[in-house]
């Protein structure tokens, strides 16, 4: 039973845009994770024992198909070395020390998914 005026929120369609959007959101946040456990050198039981969570639920993270909730982002960035905020804006850089070979910044390695 529909009351007058009322406007369902969620309407066929509606959420496309923003689904891609928190997609990629998901995809880049994961990719900076896995990155940065890469260059501090630690597996993924590692880095997920140290925050308190399943293997598991670090590689959903990681590749991009969960996104981590406020405590363990918090716990990420503590383990990892890095503000909170590194992980969620979009005018990011390395931290100091992530350098080549002849002290030049380095590219992020590149996420392999299987």
């Amino acid at each position: 039973m529909q009351t007058k005026g009322y406007v369902p929120l969620q309407c066929r369609g509606m959420h496309d845009d923003s689904d891609a959007r928190r997609d990629r959101r998901r995809g880049e946040l994961g990719s900076r994770v896995r990155s940065l456990r890469l260059w501090r050198d630690l597996p993924q039981d590692a880095l997920a024992y140290r925050i308190g969570v399943a293997r598991s639920t670090l590689q959903l993270i990681e590749y991009g198909n969960a996104a981590p909730t406020v405590d363990t982002l918090w716990d990420l960035a503590d383990v990892l070395g890095v503000p909170v905020a590194w992980f969620l804006t979009d005018d990011w850089t390395w931290p100091e020390g992530w350098r080549g070979a002849g002290g030049l910044p380095l590219d992020p390695p590149p996420v392999r998914h299987p």
